[in-house]
């Protein structure tokens, strides 16, 4: 998580790349991980798309 100006830089690593408009960018690190970077510029835009990913996210951890 990086905190900026106008909003919030979320990495959420994942064992897939995430397939989403909302995801400003995918990087494959490794053969089974995925950095996949999210722009929240508002508390509203978390639902349950974005609480899925966290919960694979937690669950790779």
């Amino acid at each position: 998580m990086h905190p900026r100006k106008s909003y919030l830089s979320l990495n959420i690593r994942t064992g897939y790349p995430i397939d989403s408009q909302r995801i400003a960018k995918s990087e494959q690190v490794s053969k089974n991980r995925f950095h996949n970077e999210l722009k929240l510029t508002s508390p509203d835009e978390i639902d349950t798309d974005i609480l899925g990913w966290l919960k694979d996210a937690y669950a790779l951890g």
